[in-house]
This record gives C-alpha cells, sequence and structure tokens, in this order.
C-alpha cells in the first residue's frame, strides 16, 4: 500500500499568502504466512503545516455574540503579508507561514507468529524523528482606539509625537482601532522508540495476554513568546509605529515589545509497563474481563529559565527596555515514580440483538514536560464508572452509556499575562451519552447522537494555587451537546446520488475554570451530497457552517477573569465554506 495528500492554500481565513501548506506519504507491505502469522512494515513521511488559528476581536454583551466592526468573525485574521516577514528584537528572522505543523519520519514494524496452536507472540515496534514547531500571532488583550493606548505605553501626560505604518509611512489617526499582538514561536526537535511485546494464550474461552511495553524518547525546546506588534485591529492587519513627543520610541518596525518568555528545555524520558490481560467467555451469553498494568516512568532532563534586560542600554527606545534573554544556568529536572491500573468490566447478551455492559477502570497519568520544568509532579488519577444498553436491529443501531468519572491531581501550565501558571485538583462528571441510527425505510437514515454531561471541578486551584473552583463547571464542557443526520440514498438510472445534513448543538460552556468568560451555545449546519456516476468514480460536495453561525470555541485563555462586555478576544468556527471532491477507485 501507498498513499498520501499534498495540499496548498489560503485557508478559510485568508491570511494573504498560502498558510496550509504540505503533505504526507505512507507505504507498508505485508506478507502473511497463512497460519503461522504475518510481518507488517511500514514507513511515514509528515512535511505539513496551517495557520495557528487563535482568538479574534468581537464583540459579546452576555449571550450576544457579533462582529467586530472591520473584522470578519468567520473568515478574518490578523496575519497579513505586512506582518509576514519580521525580525525579532532577538535577531531571529520569522516567517508567518511557517504556522503550526511538523516534519516528521516515523518507521515501525508488526510482527505476528503462532508458536503452536494456543500460543501467539506479538511485537510493535515504531521510531519516530524530526522536528515540530509552532509560529503564530497571539493578540494579548481586546482593541482600543490608539490614543488610548499610547496613554497606557507612555503612562501619565503622555502625547503621541507621531503614528504611522511601518510600510508606506502614512498617518495613522489616533481614533484608529489597534490591538497588540505577539509572535510567538516555539520550536522542538522529537525522537521516539516505543516496543510492545506481548504473548497471548488462548484455551477454550480464555484468552490471557501478557506483555512488557517500552518507550523512550526526547525533546529539545526552544520558545520565545510574546514579541507584542502594535496592529490595526482589522482583517489583514497593518503594523504602526508609535513615538511619543517626548522623543521616546515606543516601536521598531511595529514591535512595542520583545520576548517576555525565553525557554531552552530538553527532556529525556522513559517508560517500562508490563500487563496481564485476561477475558473468558463463560456462556455464549456472558463475557467478563479484566486487565491489570505497573508502568514506571522516568525523566531527566534540563532548563534554562530566562533572564530580563535591556538590550541596547537605552531607557528611550522603550520596544525592547525588558526584554527576555537565554538564562545561563541549567537547572536540572529528575523525575522517577511508578504506578498501577486496572481495570475490569462484564458484557450480558439477552439475545443477539440486545445486550448490556458495565465496566470499571482506574487510570494513571504522569506529568508532563511543562509541568515538570515548573515543578509540578501531580500522577492524574482517574476513576471511571460505565453502563449500558446495546441494541443492534436491522432497522435500528443503539448504544447507551451511563458514565461517572472521579479525576484528582490534575495539573496543567499556562502562560498567563506573560509567566508560567499552574492549575491543579480534581473534578468528577457524571453523564449520559446515546448514540445511534433509525433506518425506518430503504435508503432513508437517520443517525444521531447526545450527551449530557454534569461536570464540575473539585478542589482545583488555578493562579499557582490562589483561586479555589470547586463547583465550577469544568472549561469548555457544555451541559448538552447533540447532532442529528438525516440522509437518503436512492438508485437512479444506474447512479447512486445521496444527500445528507447534520445539524450539531454545543450549549453554553466556559472558556476558563474560573467560569468568568462564556462561550454561548450555537448550533451549526452542514450539508453535503454525493453521486457514484460508476463503480470506480464517485463526486461530492460538502458545505460546513452554512449558516455562517459565530459559535465561539475559546475565550482569551491567556488571562485569568472575566473580559467584560463589549470588545472582547475570543476564537469563532469558521465560516460557511464548501469542499468539492472527486475519488477514482481502481
Amino acid at each position: 500500500m501507498i498513499g498520501g495528500f499534498y495540499r496548498q492554500g489560503s485557508g478559510v481565513r485568508d491570511p494573504q499568502f498560502d498558510a496550509e501548506r504540505g503533505g504526507q506519504i505512507t507505504a507498508n507491505i505485508r506478507h502473511d504466512f497463512g497460519n503461522d502469522g504475518t510481518i507488517l512494515l511500514y514507513a511515514r513521511y509528515l512535511d505539513d503545516r496551517g495557520q495557528w488559528l487563535l482568538p479574534i476581536p468581537i464583540i459579546q454583551n452576555g449571550e450576544d455574540i457579533s462582529e467586530f466592526p472591520g473584522f470578519d468573525a468567520n473568515y478574518g485574521t490578523l496575519a497579513s503579508n505586512d506582518g509576514r516577514f519580521t525580525t525579532l528584537n532577538s535577531g531571529a528572522q520569522v516567517d508567518l507561514a511557517k504556522g503550526r505543523g511538523a516534519e516528521i519520519v516515523n518507521v515501525g514494524a508488526n510482527v505476528e507468529f503462532a508458536l503452536s496452536d494456543s500460543l501467539t507472540i506479538r511485537d510493535r515496534m515504531s521510531f519516530l524523528g524530526g522536528n515540530a514547531f509552532t509560529t503564530g500571532l497571539v493578540p494579548a488583550g481586546p482593541p482600543t482606539t490608539a490614543a488610548n493606548f499610547a496613554a497606557a505605553r507612555g503612562g501619565a501626560g503622555s502625547r503621541i509625537g507621531s503614528l504611522t505604518f511601518v510600510n508606506g509611512g502614512g498617518a495613522v489617526s489616533p481614533n484608529q482601532q489597534v490591538i497588540q499582538a505577539g509572535i510567538w514561536t516555539v520550536e522542538k526537535k522529537i525522537d521516539s522508540f516505543v516496543n510492545d511485546l506481548a504473548l497471548q494464550l488462548s484455551t477454550g474461552g480464555n484468552t490471557l495476554t501478557g506483555g512488557v511495553y517500552y518507550a523512550e524518547y526526547f525533546t529539545r525546546d526552544d520558545w520565545n513568546l510574546a514579541n507584542g506588534l502594535l496592529l490595526t485591529a482589522e482583517d489583514n492587519a497593518r503594523r504602526i509605529n508609535l513615538t511619543f513627543a517626548d522623543g521616546r520610541v515606543a516601536t521598531r518596525d511595529g514591535f512595542v515589545q520583545g520576548s517576555f518568555y525565553f525557554l531552552d528545555a530538553a527532556y529525556s524520558g522513559e517508560d517500562i509497563a508490563l500487563y496481564l490481560v485476561d477475558e473468558l467467555q463463560i456462556t455464549p451469553q456472558l463475557r467478563i474481563d479484566g486487565g491489570l498494568r505497573w508502568q514506571k516512568h522516568s525523566v531527566d532532563g534540563y532548563v534554562r529559565q530566562p533572564f530580563y534586560s535591556n538590550t541596547d542600554g537605552n531607557p528611550t527606545t522603550l520596544y525592547n527596555n525588558n526584554d527576555a534573554q537565554r538564562g545561563p544556568v541549567q537547572t536540572p529536572i529528575a523525575y522517577s515514580e511508578d504506578a498501577w491500573s486496572f481495570t475490569g468490566g462484564a458484557n450480558f447478551d439477552f439475545t443477539p440483538d440486545v445486550g448490556v455492559f458495565a465496566r470499571y477502570s482506574k487510570g494513571k497519568a504522569f506529568p508532563q514536560f511543562d509541568n515538570l520544568r515548573e515543578g509540578v509532579t501531580n500522577i492524574a488519577t482517574v476513576d471511571t464508572y460505565e453502563g449500558g444498553l446495546k441494541i443492534t436491529k436491522d432497522w435500528l443501531n443503539l448504544y447507551a452509556t451511563l458514565f461517572h468519572n472521579d479525576f484528582s491531581g490534575l495539573a496543567t501550565i499556562q502562560i498567563i499575562n506573560g509567566a508560567p501558571s499552574s492549575a491543579v485538583g480534581g473534578a468528577k462528571a457524571t453523564g449520559v451519552e446515546v448514540e445511534g441510527a433509525l433506518e425506518p425505510i430503504e435508503g432513508l437514515s437517520l443517525a444521531f447522537g447526545a450527551t449530557y454531561l454534569d461536570a464540575t471541578y473539585q478542589g482545583f486551584f488555578t493562579s499557582n494555587g490562589a483561586i479555589d473552583n470547586t463547583g465550577n463547571q469544568v472549561q469548555r464542557q457544555p451541559n448538552w451537546r447533540w447532532r442529528v443526520t438525516p440522509s437518503y440514498e436512492v438508485d437512479i438510472g444506474g447512479l447512486r446520488p445521496s444527500v445528507y445534513a447534520t445539524l450539531y448543538y454545543t450549549g453554553d460552556r466556559f472558556s476558563d475554570p474560573e467560569n468568568n468568560q462564556l462561550l454561548p451555545s450555537y448550533y451549526q449546519l452542514d450539508a453535503g451530497a454525493s453521486v457514484d456516476i460508476s463503480d470506480r468514480v464517485r463526486l461530492q460536495v460538502t458545505g460546513t457552517n452554512l449558516t455562517n453561525e459565530i459559535g465561539l470555541t475559546e475565550g482569551n485563555p491567556r488571562i485569568i477573569g472575566s473580559q467584560g462586555t463589549g470588545p472582547i478576544l475570543a476564537r469563532p468556527i469558521l465560516g460557511r465554506s464548501f469542499t468539492f471532491g472527486a475519488s477514482i477507485s481502481f
């Protein structure tokens, strides 16, 4: 098998250059030894990137969302040719078209052999190596007038001396709406080796599997955050230069500041796990299973935290008076812990069409590299309880699941107001999920899915422990979420046209654990059609967000607290777009 893709284009939010660019190629070869086993070798090369889509200016008054004047909520982006190529205070040259993506090679092998009629050995091995990167334009706060920005930047009594566009030098009105947005760059060199070796013993109705898992991985991180630009608050923004009447220079080519977080870090990790799983078919109707896993997680590395200085020694050049610099001291990181996880479940079929199931699991998650960098070593634990009903008929497929999850030891690190901020604690979630499809007549189908979720924080502290969010709704998790998809397919003169539509509903949520940034509920309507013009050729068209809904998925994650009413920062879903495609089978 060989396959892949290549793409090139501006994307739905057009930055005036090719923001979506790259592709992937994958190949594998498999040999079957009959009843004795198989061997599969595979390789994949990925070189792909896309625009990092971040919050943009909008207007919010409670549940009411509207566009910010001059900024299209469905298609707008701050990125533009004016700000595409820049040189940071550090001297680094940046191209926003690099975007967010990776250049990675992944190779591996899956091997399975029968040692006897009842004993099978399996091994899955992979190696991955390359680079992952993020380059984006990150807004710092909502828009304001240039006059208000200058007063805040220069201090009491400051007066504008000149306010001009970087390109062309034309004058900018003090009443111009402006926004500060930073060029953030994160470069990661990554590699990993993973091997999973297992033995499976099958005797009668019992299947016993035991194995050992090993992973070794590395990342080298180079972060440069902030690098704020003064921009017009409009689609495809333009850079602005500001000088005060007293001679102080606020900007350099639009830059009002350099880096506020310059990070150099490297981490090496190793995981070793032993596991045992047993599945027992007690009767034709009843099956039970259980699993046990022990894992040891070790990390070694270093971090160089930044220091801050006036890089040119001139206090009147405000744009570089407090720039983060690469730290001179390597602070070592060393971590090693182990933990147990286990699960148990049962499935009972009343008839071939109707069954019930239940499961309990206790899982563990070790701290990530970024957590260890800031000294947060929590091991997260989740206890999961679930049970449900499944029905499979000619005209109905239905899964209904009741679940409850208890989380403890959760931990994340965010960059808040230019500095790392920890959030640690627990949460609980109870809900019901229903998913299925109805086919009342031939060709007509109604697929559906709905989730009710009551998820709240328990002893969860943000802002480095200063804010207790107990009882607050878990961020970005609505109480209600559902979708319905009617579709119809029919034979017409040897052709098989099919049409469908999907209506999504996402309920009220909060962007932040403190529940100060409301994300109102919204609907999204998609639709599409396809036709098989032969056994080998299919044509199709798909439309997304046909009503151009302004549905928010994120507020401003780089602050703590409310954004207030009026102009705020938030990330809406993409505007209406259409995809046309043709496929040929051979």
